[in-house]
């Protein structure tokens, strides 16, 4: 379940020529060359983006107690319709194939592991776009033969996420935007106690838990600063250095 958190982060409008290949993350805007980004709690600790020429991300690499531990390196193969990457890291890969319509918006994207190439473990698809803005989009995550739908619903500002797992709402996720469309924030409404978002485990036997990120951007509408929000308080957790071209 903790893998759903990571898939429902899409990159609204991303394009063939995208800067991020990685969902995880807040999409990437802008000519950037580097990005450092730093944790409050682990200052010797942090994590560093390199881009390609296209501003694409080609390299990301994970620093612990001042010394590189791991280093995950992309590879980004494109035409005017289909968006290739694939992420190696300590020998293993993976793909992500992304699928476009004439408009360049994104129409179906495709998620592989390195045990396996012809069947992509999750798919992103049925995407529905009011003028640019994409409004709506499924996921369908098949893992060990148990198979997960997550629905993506946008409504003016705020989007809704909700994961079905065997006929059982999982969890709820609502996004929020500001009028640019850039991610403020994201909160999370579960009672399932292997998730994690944030490093915190926000599951209690007692109540559903609710768990709040908010982000601070620049001008061009990356986040720089990252706080953590609970019901008892609001502290910063991450902060980013981008370097733009």
């Amino acid at each position: 379940m903790r893998n759903l958190m990571i898939i429902i982060s899409i990159i609204t409008g991303i394009t063939v020529k995208a800067q991020s290949s990685d969902l995880f993350e807040c999409g990437f805007k802008g000519n950037i060359k580097r990005i450092i980004e730093k944790s409050e709690k682990f200052p010797d600790s942090w994590r560093e983006y390199n881009f390609d020429s296209l501003y694409r991300l080609q390299e990301k690499k994970y620093f612990r107690e001042n010394k590189l531990v791991q280093t995950e390196h992309f590879i980004n193969t494109a035409n005017d319709s289909l968006l290739v990457v694939t992420k190696s890291v300590n020998g293993e890969f993976s793909i992500d194939k992304y699928y476009f319509n004439p408009s360049k918006r994104l129409k179906r994207h495709e998620m592989f592991s390195s045990n396996d190439t012809i069947c992509p473990m999750s798919i992103l698809t049925d995407f529905i776009y009011i003028g640019n803005e994409l409004k709506q989009y499924k996921n369908i995550s098949t893992r060990n033969s148990d198979t997960i739908k997550i629905e993506y619903l946008k409504n003016n500002l705020t989007a809704r996420v909700t994961a079905i797992h065997k006929g059982r709402s999982s969890f709820i996720k609502i996004f929020e935007y500001d009028k640019d469309g850039n991610l403020i924030s994201e909160t999370v409404d579960f009672n399932d106690p292997d998730m994690v978002l944030g490093g915190v485990i926000t599951w209690s036997k007692f109540k559903r838990d609710k768990y709040k990120i908010e982000y601070e951007l620049d001008k061009y509408g990356n986040w720089i600063t990252r706080y953590s929000v609970t019901e008892l308080n609001r502290y910063k957790i991450e902060e980013r250095e981008i370097e733009y071209k």
